[in-house]
């Protein structure tokens, strides 16, 4: 009977482990996944931002 439980219990903490792994994996891919999609949007409205700006800049000397 004890070992039963000890062979469960292993094998609870082998699975909690192993679906703690799972989720941390999961949430840096998703975490991953966010700044590879967000990075280029920012870096597109920067640019344009910083073409805006500056042909504002050029209507205002004209």
């Amino acid at each position: 009977m004890l070992t039963i439980i000890i062979g469960v219990i292993i094998v609870l903490t082998i699975a909690g482990l192993w679906l703690r792994g799972i989720f941390i994996m999961a949430w840096i891919g998703l975490k991953f996944l966010w700044d590879v999609i967000t990075f280029p949007i920012a870096l597109i409205y920067k640019i344009v931002k910083f073409f805006t700006r500056r042909k504002k800049e050029q209507k205002q000397e004209a």
